[in-house]
């Protein structure tokens, strides 16, 4: 059940105690909340797949134009001398230069790793606890009008 947590209750923090007084009522109200969610689930699924794709897909230019850009110096030899400009354009691709890469990439990983933390559970709430809270709402109603009719 989704509501029911380690109290049991398939309300949070135990809020609904005026409940406890209709056990057949707090069961078809888990019921119909589960089953509302249930019938939302693959809504939400689909729209969270959608997010990762789009972040992975996705490379943001103005991430790496942010980072601090460290000036190329000029490589000297030992004599304090300017270096060979082929010299200079091997260190240039040097084990530095890749370090920087690697440390920009995995900043930019982190990033969108830190992104999709924080919108992941907003789009389960919008795509499957919100649409399922409405489900939820129109079901009592048609059951509270069908009731009052007969």
């Amino acid at each position: 059940m989704y509501y029911t947590g380690l109290t049991g209750s398939p309300f949070p923090g135990g809020k609904m105690q005026e409940l406890k007084r209709f056990p057949s009522l707090q069961v078809e109200l888990a019921a119909a909340a589960n089953s509302s969610l249930e019938k939302f689930r693959e809504e939400s699924k689909k729209s969270v797949i959608r997010l990762v794709d789009m972040e992975s897909a996705y490379l943001t230019a103005e991430f790496f134009r942010k980072l601090p850009q460290e000036i190329e110096r000029p490589v000297t030899n030992s004599k304090n001398q300017t270096a060979s400009p082929s010299s200079a354009t091997l260190d240039q691709y040097g084990d530095g230069h890749f370090r920087r890469i690697a440390s920009n990439v995995s900043a930019y990983v982190n990033m969108v790793s830190d992104t999709l933390r924080n919108t992941i559970p907003k789009a389960c709430v919008y795509c499957q606890v919100r649409q399922a809270k409405l489900a939820l709402l129109n079901y009592f109603y048609s059951q509270i009008s069908k009731r009052e009719v007969n």
